[in-house]
């Protein structure tokens, strides 16, 4: 028997995508303090789990001359619900719908089908698309930057669009659009992932930046001019430089622009010439 716990996952290195099924018991307890197995294997950088499918109790099996019974059956569910699809992908929360559905009437009458259904616990994102054959890459997606946001444009083929504000996890942006053809998003001057999804293809993920300028961690000495659309001055404004303080120690610093944000972290010192030139849009 193989003992794999939440201590051993560190040492997978996995560089492909994985989608784990289980019927193995208290694997996805979420309700608890210490990490279970499927949500360290989830946020592992280097397993390579997208999806894990699994119980936050125990599982029900029944022995004889081969294993069944309720675990196995759900588990059996989701596999058929994903291969007798019509189309080449199906999303993993619709997999594990239809599991639970094809087994409702028992877990009506007979209690370890019950439990299991309660128990058996879908992570990651709901969204992902499970292939069942090998996926086509997707052709280049058509995406114009416009005066408040950018236009997304599919082409003519069926697909799922979503694009989020990249700096906060979409907390100041986040839609989600089916479209054929083309479609405006109202964004703003802002960084934005965008991911476009269509059945049998590899996602398509692209990020757009703004015509904006972070400036994070810097020490400004002598004359400056500072020519952008937008400026965000601050200690924490952008994760791909290192977090610090953004000091304006002597001389002159001018910025034209359309906005300027000064954020926590930004200290102008005692002399410093600070001088902000609005632009009209």
């Amino acid at each position: 028997m193989i003992n794999f716990n939440i201590y051993d996952v560190s040492s997978i290195k996995n560089p492909y995508w994985t989608v784990i099924s289980t019927f193995a018991c208290e694997t996805s307890y979420f309700d608890r303090d210490s990490p279970c197995l499927g949500a360290t294997l989830l946020f592992s950088p280097t397993s390579g789990v997208i999806n894990y499918l699994g119980s936050s109790r125990y599982g029900w099996l029944k022995l004889s001359t081969h294993l069944f019974g309720a675990s196995l059956d759900y588990e059996k569910g989701f596999y058929k619900s994903l291969f007798k699809s019509q189309q080449p992908s199906e999303s993993y929360a619709v997999l594990v719908s239809n599991a639970k559905m094809e087994y409702l009437e028992k877990a009506y009458n007979e209690g370890s089908y019950r439990w299991v259904l309660y128990s058996l616990n879908p992570f990651g994102d709901p969204e992902t698309p499970i292939f069942n054959t090998i996926p086509q890459t997707m052709p280049e997606i058509g995406i114009e930057k416009r005066e408040n946001g950018i236009r997304v444009n599919i082409n003519g083929k069926p697909s799922t669009v979503a694009v989020m504000s990249s700096d906060d996890d979409g907390k100041s942006f986040y839609r989600v659009v089916k479209c054929s053809g083309e479609y405006d998003f109202e964004c703003g001057d802002t960084d934005v992932t965008v991911c476009v999804q269509r059945p049998g293809y590899i996602p398509y993920v692209v990020e757009v930046k703004a015509d904006c300028l972070y400036i994070q961690n810097e020490t400004f000495e002598g004359d400056h001019e500072i020519n952008r659309k937008r400026v965000v001055i601050g200690s924490n404004v952008t994760s791909e430089k290192k977090t610090g303080k953004v000091v304006f120690k002597n001389g002159k610093t001018v910025i034209n622009a359309e906005r300027v944000e000064l954020r926590p972290g930004t200290k102008i010192e005692s002399g410093t010439v600070f001088k902000i030139n609005p632009i009209k849009k």
